[in-house]
């Protein structure tokens, strides 16, 4: 087995226990083969060293079934591979979420599913993207959101998938999941795209959460819900802010509606935003707390869904920073995290007790040391040390191929 496929086998037993012999068995392997920190890297990105033939199944829609690894939850989803696929070479997914509500039927949320990756087809055609549409009779809360991340992490072991050029869209409810997902989740996507979407993100005061991600909105100039009005305040707050990387189109006399005519914009704008796991800048404003613990609603009476154990997933990490401890009993926590010169990363916090930095070098210049400058005060003043196991565990936590770090740094505040 080479190191590359022991590495595939490392990151696919994603639930057993023993981690931490695993991975200090994997590490050592790796160091005795000689094989370099950056070729490890280099064969984490580039995808599975294997991939099943998938050439009968492409150009066409195909409907499968799979289980949700967080709630253990069946669900169906439809699957689109564009002719152009090939195992050489890494494909763009856009996930594709559907409209409805958080209480339909399996065969309402299969058949709307269906329909939306009819509708978004061009996409797959004109751009090459692989499109996968999750059904979710529960929405796109928690549940639906743990669907989604399990819906990709079985495509990326099944299909050629570049690990920074996944996007996801979706239109009316499924626009809505595509701005929660720039807002908390924005570090897992390159852009995204909601299209009729979309909350006063303003008053709610959580809209500095979307100043690091992409995207391109799309709405009717007649929309119910208030959708229209929330776009325009979220786009003037955006546009103060220069946040150039965040594009709203009113489409003047249109509705609630799928417009098919701004595909073509939104594939250029894709292809203009992979992910950049790396930014300057990192931003969070949030309340309560960022773990998935169960989600319950009165559409569903007494029903709560719960996470198997061990398997709830979090919002508490953005790009390079991740809050591991804080006030999270309704107070608003805060942070803004800055790489400025001189090697220096100045980082201020609010109800935040403990966080942790990882570090590439493609963020500073990896020669010198940096310093960590937390609420005013200096923390830490060290060059970059490679750590392999943490590397690794990284990306298996994530379960996430381009979720590179070469380090962490944990700091108490």
């Amino acid at each position: 087995m080479t190191i590359h496929e022991r590495i595939d086998q490392y990151l696919n037993d994603r639930f057993s226990s023993g981690e931490k012999e695993k991975i200090e068995k994997l590490a050592d392997e790796i160091l005795r083969s000689g094989v370099s920190i950056a070729e490890v890297e280099s064969m984490l990105r580039s995808g599975y060293a294997h991939y099943p033939d998938m050439s009968q199944s492409k150009g066409q829609i195909i409907q499968k079934q799979m289980t949700c690894d967080y709630t253990g939850i069946r669900f169906h989803y439809f699957l689109y591979i564009p002719e152009n696929y090939h195992l050489s070479v890494q494909h763009s997914l856009t996930i594709v979420a559907h409209g409805g509500n958080n209480a339909m039927s399996p065969s309402e949320a299969n058949q709307t599913a269906f329909d939306y990756i009819q509708a978004y087809l061009p996409m797959g055609i004109q751009g090459g993207h692989i499109l996968a549409a999750p059904a979710s009779t529960f929405g796109w809360g928690a549940i639906g959101t743990g669907n989604v991340f399990s819906l990709i992490s079985r495509l990326v072991r099944r299909l050629h998938i570049h690990p920074d050029k996944i996007h996801l869209t979706g239109q009316s409810m499924g626009g809505h999941l595509a701005y929660r997902m720039a807002m908390w989740f924005s570090d897992r996507f390159g852009a995204l795209s909601p299209h009729s979407g979309g909350y006063d993100y303003v008053t709610q005061e959580t809209i500095r959460n979307l100043v690091d991600a992409k995207a391109y909105c799309v709405f009717g100039e007649y929309e119910p819900y208030g959708i229209n009005e929330a776009n325009h305040i979220n786009a003037k707050w955006l546009k103060a802010h220069r946040q150039e990387n965040w594009v709203f189109v009113e489409k003047k006399s249109g509705g609630h509606a799928i417009y098919p005519d701004e595909f073509p914009n939104i594939l250029h704008f894709f292809s203009q935003f992979p992910r950049n796991l790396y930014p300057s800048s990192v931003n969070i404003k949030i309340k309560g707390k960022m773990k998935f613990e169960g989600e319950g609603h009165p559409n569903w009476g007494t029903q709560k869904i719960m996470p198997l154990p061990g398997r709830s997933f979090y919002s508490d990490s953005r790009y390079w920073i991740r809050i591991v401890e804080g006030d999270f009993s309704g107070q608003w926590i805060e942070l803004q995290a800055t790489i400025g010169q001189n090697n220096h990363i100045q980082i201020q916090t609010k109800n935040i007790t403990k966080l942790e930095i990882m570090l590439h070098p493609k963020m500073l210049n990896a020669v010198l040391p940096v310093t960590i400058i937390i609420n005013g005060k200096i923390r830490k003043q060290e060059t970059i040390k490679t750590t392999l196991p943490q590397l690794l565990s990284i990306v298996k936590q994530w379960d996430d191929r381009g979720r590179i770090f070469y380090t962490k740094w944990a700091f108490d505040i």
